[in-house]
């Protein structure tokens, strides 16, 4: 009978009707398929970087370990956001496309890292409209208190909350300021902060001689302001495991035939207030043409099992195929 009601449909339909019909449902069975978060199992190639001369680092930064990672797929690369669980053992990197990276650390017998196994890529569920349109460009996550995934996303600005990564997301309500601005101009740096609040940089929205920057409590957006030191802009953010600092990558592009240096700056959290203009700290500068001067946009600071704290970086490299992807870690101390 169903059979039967479907075929009178569709003889009564024009071909008009049933072109315009049969292109909805192709395109909606399409978001269905992103939104089912199917995983691709990766063979991570993963070689030992080793320590490169640390002329302009702080002398709280140890290093402990770095991994030049490479992979034959369209989904691995233009690494932007980075967690690492408690244990340092998994990693999950966000992509430039939307996508999410989920891999296991192998360290040596001396505690520095080693290699990556086990390694998965899932696409995020995001709305039917940025699927359409191909408008991904995640650029930066984090954790908060309450366990949720807060995704930071550039073209269509937005913010998008996620019980977890492999499930559906909601939007939240955007600064009045990013709604309107520039393709390339929204956030580039999220960290969570206490009371499940986080913190947002914008990369190049200006706000009193600096960049705008946000805290966000669940229901308003609160102004501050990041420092425009000699075009360094902020690429990523994190909290320390004891909630007192937070710690950003920036970076300073030279253009195409020069590239990228890179730093490490600190913050105290407890200056991070509304209307506040922001002083960060250099930690570690990585010069232009130096074997760390990347594009790093991607860090994670955790506690591990031996009582140091460390911080994880990972390079973005536009799905730059000569490219490789490198991961780093040092500790820190206090």
């Amino acid at each position: 009978m169903v059979v039967a009601e479907v075929a009178a449909l569709l003889k009564a339909m024009s071909p008009v009707k049933f072109l315009s019909a049969l292109s909805l449902s192709l395109f909606f069975a399409l978001v269905c398929v992103q939104n089912q978060v199917l995983a691709e199992d990766l063979n991570v190639r993963s070689s030992v970087f080793p320590q490169p001369p640390l002329t302009s680092v702080s002398p709280r930064l140890s290093w402990r370990g770095g991994l030049s990672l490479a992979a034959w797929s369209a989904s691995f690369g233009g690494f932007s956001g980075l967690l690492v669980d408690d244990q340092g053992s998994r990693i999950t990197a966000l992509t430039d496309k939307a996508d999410f990276l989920s891999a296991s650390l192998i360290y040596d017998s001396s505690g520095v890292l080693k290699t990556v196994a086990q390694a998965t890529v899932k696409p995020l569920s995001v709305e039917p409209s940025i699927v359409r349109f191909k408008r991904f460009d995640s650029e930066s996550l984090t954790r908060l208190g309450d366990g949720s995934i807060i995704v930071s996303f550039e073209r269509a600005h937005r913010f998008r909350r996620y019980p977890e990564l492999n499930l559906n997301g909601t939007t939240l309500p955007n600064p009045v300021a990013i709604v309107h601005s520039s393709l390339n101009n929204g956030v580039e740096a999220v960290t969570d902060l206490p009371g499940n609040r986080f913190f947002a940089v914008a990369e190049k929205l200006r706000r009193q001689g600096g960049y705008r920057a946000w805290i966000f409590d669940g229901n308003k957006w609160e102004i501050l302001v990041y420092p425009r030191d000699q075009r360094w802009q902020a690429t990523g953010a994190t909290t320390s495991p004891d909630g007192d600092k937070v710690w950003l990558t920036e970076r300073r592009f030279h253009g195409f035939t020069k590239g990228f240096e890179s730093r490490i700056v600190e913050l105290e959290t407890n200056t991070i207030q509304p209307g506040a203009f922001l002083k960060p700290k250099v930690l570690a500068h990585f010069g232009l043409g130096t074997d760390l001067g990347r594009n790093f946009e991607a860090i994670s600071a955790i506690k591990r099992p031996n009582g140091e704290t460390w911080i994880y970086l990972m390079t973005d490299n536009n799905f730059n195929p000569l490219q490789s992807t490198l991961l780093i870690a040092f500790a820190i101390t206090r």
